[in-house]
């Protein structure tokens, strides 16, 4: 009898529950950017998807940015009694390597997590007209928070890895052609990306989301990468620029190294104090500059040698932005290859001639023997 009610009762269950329409999928439910970035909502849920990637490299016990501090000049690893952390890194960067754990290091893990936040950053871009705003500013202020997200990656991967692959539209199927693009190139196009984000990004986005002034931050990057100083000077709203042959680039006045502009400070900052040449000079402390060159022939590889230079005095303060810069307790040094001539400038500056020209002599020295 039992036997009997259960066949009943299945083919009851069969014949009923079949028929139910809560079975039927329904693809509103489904979490997919064609039913998700319909509005502003949709559309900054995709942006904080962003958001989070930027903190997992700050977060955990072995989190990526060591791995990013240890194969610069900014630490080394303190572990020396265990084979695993990363110290021969000439060995560790190979790609036959374990460059993604946490016990080695997490290099692959940039070029894996940039990579899907530009993804992240491409879907919002690609399908930002896809949605309904209440004003443009509304659209811009998100599409450039997404332009700012995948300029950020774009620029990190090009530091680390130079030339890399580049997509600039949403992928939705597999692709296996991509090509390795110039770093340069890359660099114009996410410049120019930032210069539109920089005009409609918010000031006062909530916390934690990309600001104005963070625009502009990587935007300043960007442009002294590629050698635009003069639009570094505008991004970071600086009061004056300069270097060491003396051209002076007042922004008050225009964007371009001017000497009549330099006298005029000068003198008006004579007039202001009331003082003699040899009296304000007096007031400042005293510093001397030497000017030196180092002739460079077809042979010799510029940037091979500035990168050994910076390994031997790596215990120094090391600024590599414009060329080599090594800062001492009391003085300094710059090297840069000039953009006009065969040479790599030397210029130095301590509290005496003597000392400037010593120094200067020093790491010329340096240069030459590496250059052999």
């Amino acid at each position: 009898m039992k036997k009997i009610i259960y066949a009943i009762l299945t083919t009851m269950l069969l014949a009923t529950g079949c028929s139910e329409s809560w079975l039927d999928p329904d693809p509103l439910s489904f979490y997919s950017p064609g039913n998700t970035l319909i509005d502003k909502e949709g559309m900054l849920s995709s942006v904080t998807a962003c958001d989070r990637l930027l903190r997992e490299e700050f977060v955990g016990q072995h989190s990526p940015i060591l791995t990013a501090m240890i194969f610069s000049e900014q630490c080394v690893l303190g572990t020396t009694d265990i084979s695993g952390p990363a110290q021969n890194l000439n060995e560790k960067i190979l790609p036959t390597a374990n460059n993604n754990w946490d016990q080695t290091n997490r290099m692959y893990w940039y070029w894996t997590n940039d990579y899907l936040g530009i993804r992240y950053a491409n879907t919002v871009i690609t399908r930002i007209d896809d949605a309904t705003y209440e004003s443009e500013s509304e659209r811009n202020n998100i599409l450039g928070m997404a332009l700012w997200h995948r300029a950020f990656r774009y620029y990190r991967l090009c530091m680390l890895f130079n030339d890399i692959p580049a997509v600039f539209t949403e992928v939705e199927t597999p692709v296996t052609n991509l090509c390795s693009v110039e770093r340069d190139g890359i660099l114009k196009k996410i410049k120019s990306d930032m210069e539109f984000a920089v005009q409609w990004v918010a000031e006062d986005n909530s916390r934690g989301r990309i600001s104005k002034g963070a625009c502009y931050h990587l935007l300043a990057k960007i442009c002294l990468t590629l050698g635009d100083f003069d639009e570094a000077i505008k991004a970071t709203n600086a009061v004056i620029g300069g270097e060491g042959n003396g051209g002076v680039i007042y922004p008050a006045s225009h964007y371009g190294r001017d000497a009549l502009v330099g006298i005029a400070l000068f003198l008006s900052h004579l007039a202001h104090e009331g003082k003699k040449v040899s009296e304000l000079r007096a007031t400042y402390p005293p510093y001397f500059i030497a000017k030196n060159r180092v002739d460079l022939t077809p042979e010799i590889d510029v940037d091979a040698i500035l990168a050994k230079v910076k390994e031997i005095y790596k215990n120094e303060e090391i600024n590599d932005i414009d060329g080599v810069k090594i800062d001492f307790a009391d003085k300094w040094v710059h090297l840069r290859k000039s953009n006009t001539e065969p040479i790599i400038r030397v210029y130095s500056e301590a509290s005496t001639m003597e000392a400037a020209e010593e120094i200067g002599q020093k790491i010329m020295d340096v240069i030459n023997e590496l250059a052999k």
